[in-house]
């Protein structure tokens, strides 16, 4: 975080709320979230290509868009046609991975500095994030954010 010091007093004050997002912002999970896509199954391994270029074009977008488009390019490249229950067990899968490695993640450099400093100053903390609400308070609640964050969406 660029935040330390005696600049989280001044940054504190300027502002009525803050709303930071999650992944990339306070810990360090972008990498492991972009690198999950690519161990899905053996059917998405062998299709790198059509990750890079699904991840290229919707970047932005949830992890079952994502995995869904992955899914039809793959079908349109090769014919492979994949069931509902695949679509499921690849999404399944890429959230027990992420669930996992971003437990382990660290914080980026002076994020829970930063966040103590703007709820001593009584500046309420949003966080919005593509991770889905369910998971994201679990992500809050065991780094011992929850005392700091106001809401997450």
């Amino acid at each position: 975080m660029w935040i330390t010091g005696n600049h989280t007093s001044l940054l504190a004050m300027r502002h009525k709320a803050y709303i930071f997002d999650f992944d990339g912002t306070l810990v360090h999970s972008n990498k492991l979230k972009r690198d999950a896509f690519y161990m899905l199954s053996e059917d998405i391994k062998k299709n790198q290509a059509i990750i890079d270029q699904v991840l290229k074009a919707i970047p932005e977008s949830s992890r079952f868009e994502i995995i869904a488009e992955i899914h039809k390019l793959i079908t349109i490249s090769s014919g492979r046609v994949f069931t509902e229950q695949a679509i499921r067990s690849a999404t399944d899968v890429y959230n027990s991975l992420v669930r996992t490695g971003i437990m382990a993640c660290p914080e980026l450099n002076g994020a829970t500095t930063l966040l103590t400093a703007l709820n001593n100053a009584g500046k309420p903390v949003y966080i919005s994030s593509n991770t889905p609400e369910e998971f994201l308070g679990e992500l809050i609640e065991a780094r011992k954010w929850d005392h700091l964050i106001e809401g997450y969406y």
